[in-house]
């Protein structure tokens, strides 16, 4: 999957939950999760938030108000502890 195709394709992770959500008609648009978080964030007048895609999945970030996202470091090791403290404030 890469970022153009998300609010395009469709790729459920669990197939057979989807289907029961599916049938019960708990999802409205298959795919357009991406497209709506981008209108509503449009509409509201917030920058849209990063995501970050692999080849199974993507990641959603959504910052707190009055807060910026800091970029990932990859020259220092990290802690586990740590990263997850930075990631809460």
């Amino acid at each position: 999957m890469t970022e153009a195709d998300l609010g395009i394709k469709s790729i459920p992770r669990n197939p057979l939950l989807f289907g029961m959500l599916f049938r019960m008609e708990a999802v409205e648009h298959i795919g357009s999760g991406i497209k709506r978080i981008r209108n509503l964030c449009r509409e509201y007048g917030v920058a849209a938030p990063p995501i970050k895609v692999s080849e199974h999945w993507f990641t959603v970030i959504f910052p707190l108000p009055g807060t910026t996202i800091k970029p990932e470091k990859t020259d220092q090791p990290e802690s586990l502890a740590i990263r997850i403290l930075e990631l809460l404030t």
